[in-house]
């Protein structure tokens, strides 16, 4: 049986970071991957071109499942808009954690940001003892 992992992150394809990569290696492996990320915007502070800054929207990268939340853009205008981007994600981010967290096996935070995108993650350890 196929380990399940989620990975929690700011950053996902269409964004160019080296987690892409992870995941399609270790999906190549086995690994049931799944990605919990929020809307792309990265590094323009607008939201990609075919995606939607909406509560929740599910992708694909290949095949493996991308769970998009919601988070305040233009993080790049000043700091107060930046600490909301910040916390938005940790808040959208928790409750979509709520609803599918329990049923991986690992969760791998890819930290790209403040530690606080750790967040939801601890909160699936807590709740459910994923390691």
């Amino acid at each position: 049986m196929a380990k399940k992992v989620l990975i929690i992150g700011e950053a996902f394809f269409p964004e160019d970071f080296i987690i892409n990569d992870l995941a399609q290696e270790w999906h190549s492996n086995g690994y049931e991957v799944e990605v919990l990320t929020r809307t792309p915007s990265y590094p323009f502070g607008k939201t990609f071109k075919g995606f939607k800054n909406k509560f929740y929207q599910k992708t694909f990268f290949d095949k493996i499942p991308v769970h998009r939340i919601l988070v305040i853009p233009g993080y790049q205008k000043n700091k107060l808009i930046k600490v909301l981007n910040y916390f938005s994600f940790v808040f959208f981010a928790s409750i979509v954690a709520l609803l599918i967290g329990k049923r991986f096996d690992r969760i791998f935070v890819y930290q790209t940001g403040p530690l606080t995108v750790a967040l939801p993650g601890n909160l699936i350890k807590i709740l459910f003892k994923n390691l």
